[in-house]
């Protein structure tokens, strides 16, 4: 673990990714990377001691299964390695233990490692009503931002070569959302580019969808589903 954290501040995406989760979620550990001085407090007999503390009572423990198996064969195994474990423990629920900071424009320059090389991370956050129909739209505007990142910024710009954007939700402590558009290029370039990184986003908000990407949009989730489908992350999510 320590050389892990060591190794990370050598890093520059790692030392970006560091520097936007403490924007994101202020100094909680519980969303950061664990500090130095915190993993050599650790000692042995307390992990020993939290992994017999989280292992006592799996009574409110719910165990998904995916793959493709015989049904015969996993219940031996389930009942030989899962039921064999102590059930018993008192009632949890989770808490919210991360405060995060408010909504607000944080900009971080980090000037770090070596090579004529700069990644671009921006984050939107806001409030999320969780539901089907808006868990479609987030994945639709997930699509749309990348086809426009991939026609503006890397064939009309020419200034970075996969610019990409992820979404992401959840339900608890307060449902909400996020987007981010990431991109590396040439240090001389941040300037340009970050403003029409952020034309695109506010794009969204305010002009429709044209009928020509409302197309590869649609296409394109179409696609993915056929592909998720496939995977056993994608039902363990569903079931879950």
């Amino acid at each position: 673990m320590k050389t892990v954290v060591t190794d990370r501040s050598a890093d520059l995406r790692s030392v970006v990714e560091d520097a936007r989760a403490l924007a994101l979620c202020g100094e909680s550990v519980r969303c950061n990377v664990l500090p130095l001085a915190a993993i050599e407090q650790l000692t042995l007999p307390q992990v020993e001691q939290a992994y017999r503390q989280r292992f006592a009572g799996l009574g409110n423990a719910t165990f998904v299964i995916t793959g493709n198996y015989d049904p015969a064969t996993i219940k031996d195994l389930v009942q030989r390695y899962l039921g064999n474990l102590p059930s018993g423990g008192a009632d949890e629920t989770w808490q919210d233990a991360i405060q995060e900071p408010a909504i607000t424009r944080v900009q971080n320059d980090i000037y770090k490692g070596e090579g004529d090389r700069s990644v671009v991370q921006l984050v939107f956050r806001g409030p999320f009503e969780p539901s089907l129909e808006n868990e479609v739209r987030l994945s639709a505007l997930e699509h749309l931002l990348n086809i426009r990142l991939r026609e503006v910024i890397r064939e009309e710009r020419g200034g970075s070569y996969s610019p990409y954007a992820t979404t992401s939700f959840w339900e608890h402590p307060e449902a909400g959302y996020r987007v981010g558009v990431n991109f590396t290029t040439d240090p001389k370039r941040v300037a340009e580019l970050l403003p029409v990184a952020y034309d695109l986003v506010d794009e969204l908000r305010t002009s429709p969808m044209s009928a020509a990407n409302l197309t590869k949009v649609k296409e394109q989730m179409l696609r993915s589903h056929e592909l998720a489908v496939r995977d056993n992350g994608y039902w363990q999510d569903v079931l879950g």
